[in-house]
């Protein structure tokens, strides 16, 4: 999913960004979506963009890729991990090789990038590689690997969603075990920040939680696929508040379909891939009711229950088509018609 900070649509990112107390229209999509990748050799799961507008996208060969913003051509994929020999489709647990990886986060800070490498049988942890050239081994930042005391919250099962907020706290969404963890700048144990670990519908649980996001206040927003609905936890909070979908699954305005993705803007609106309808939906502040900015089934734009979505600093929205096997870029045609003030 993407850079640090929240993206202010038609201004650059930066460090933190504080959604507002205004209000937003719905930004205007263009109808037809643009392949920027399509030549994967496998399915496509995580995705990142950097400061740059560079794109970061991780396949089922076990591999991530990097494709330049200014590329006129999807063919020039530039590998970014592993750098050493390891079986495609199989992977590695050392600190050179990776498994299947189901996200991506890239922290403009630190220069680097972040893998949810839960997709393999027996590497359950987040790798962190620098994205400096030379880089060939990544080092485990969550995850029981790191050694610390043995924890109820270290586990990591499966994860489909990360989140790096400001002050360098990886967010980790875990879909097997229904919770999301929090992990402290160079910390070696998990803090529950979300859910019981138990599957459950009421707003103290989760169930099958996929993509996280944090605003420039601290709020968690949580993707609760298995629950059909987004979920907010304000700090320290020990229930959710409802903030869209919830009311079953369907392709109503209120409803959603097996959710996946989420992007919070500066402006407090809520972007949701919400993968089993084929849309993308935004939720502008305070309000349930979605808008429907892109219809994936239209002209074949993108496969239903695709996994990763991305904003760029302008405004455009990108998606990782699982079934299709490419990256697939949506272009804004206008951007938000806001009142009140852009925090950033």
């Amino acid at each position: 999913m993407e850079s640090r900070s929240i993206p202010c649509i038609f201004i650059s990112y930066i460090a933190t960004i504080t959604p507002p107390t205004g209000t937003c229209s719905s930004a205007t999509y263009n109808t037809n979506a643009t392949t920027v990748i399509s030549n994967l050799t496998g399915y496509p799961y995580g995705l990142a963009l950097d400061a740059s507008n560079n794109i970061y996208v991780s396949d089922s060969t076990i591999r991530v890729y990097k494709m330049l913003a200014n590329s006129t051509s999807s063919s020039n994929l530039i590998l970014t991990a592993p750098i050493t020999p390891q079986q495609i489709n199989t992977g590695g647990s050392t600190l050179s090789q990776i498994g299947l990886i189901l996200a991506l986060f890239v922290d403009q800070t630190t220069n680097s990038i972040y893998m949810s490498d839960t997709g393999s049988s027996y590497n359950y942890r987040i790798q962190r590689w620098s994205l400096n050239p030379g880089t060939v081994a990544g080092t485990t930042v969550a995850g029981q690997a790191l050694g610390g005391a043995t924890g109820s919250y270290n586990n990591i099962q499966s994860s489909y969603g990360i989140y790096v907020d400001s002050y360098g706290t990886l967010f980790v969404s875990d879909y097997t075990l229904h919770r999301v963890t929090k992990w402290i700048q160079n910390s070696v144990s998990g803090i529950l920040a979300a859910g019981t670990g138990v599957a459950g519908s009421n707003l103290t649980q989760l169930n099958g939680p996929r993509g996280v996001s944090v605003d420039g206040n601290g709020n968690l927003f949580v993707v609760d696929s298995g629950n059909n609905r987004v979920v907010k936890w304000t700090v320290n909070a020990t229930s959710g508040i409802l903030v869209a979908g919830g009311l079953g699954t369907g392709p109503f305005s209120t409803q959603l379909n097996s959710p996946t993705a989420i992007i919070v803007d500066g402006y407090g609106n809520i972007f949701v891939l919400d993968a089993g309808n084929q849309r993308i939906q935004q939720f502008t502040p305070g309000s349930n009711v979605g808008i429907t900015i892109f219809d994936g089934s239209y002209n074949s734009g993108f496969s239903a229950y695709s996994y990763g979505m991305v904003m760029d600093s302008l405004g455009n929205l990108y998606v990782a088509d699982y079934n299709g096997q490419r990256v697939q870029k949506m272009f804004v045609v206008s951007n938000s018609l806001c009142t009140g003030t852009l925090y950033c």
